[in-house]
Formats: C-alpha cells, sequence, structure tokens
C-alpha cells in the first residue's frame, strides 16, 4: 500500500495490512530464474516503505 493512502486503514491495521501483501508475493511464487524467491529485492523493497512510514 503507498504511503498516500494510509487515511483508507486504521493506523493498527497497517502492519497486518502490508505483512500480508509482502506474505503473498514472497509466497505466490516469485522467483528468480533458478527457482529460489527474490527474497533480497522483496527484504529491500520492504524496508525502504517501512522507511516511508517510520517504522524500525
Amino acid at each position: 500500500m503507498d504511503a498516500a493512502y494510509t487515511e483508507l486503514v486504521t493506523p493498527s491495521e497497517l502492519p497486518e495490512l502490508v505483512q500480508s501483501y509482502w506474505d503473498r508475493h514472497l509466497w505466490g511464487g516469485i522467483q528468480t530464474a533458478e527457482n529460489c524467491p527474490r527474497t533480497r529485492e522483496f527484504t529491500e523493497a520492504y524496508s525502504k516503505r517501512a522507511q516511508q512510514y517510520g517504522w524500525e
């Protein structure tokens, strides 16, 4: 969820929503050519998004 849409969910719902989003992508089978999860890419993207929300 983009930071611009934070008003659509309550602050208490937001962490669960973001976690659910990334869980679906990680477990949904997005893989490299070697059939490995793109964990590094998702970790970097999640970290950048978390910084936008001010999460540690």
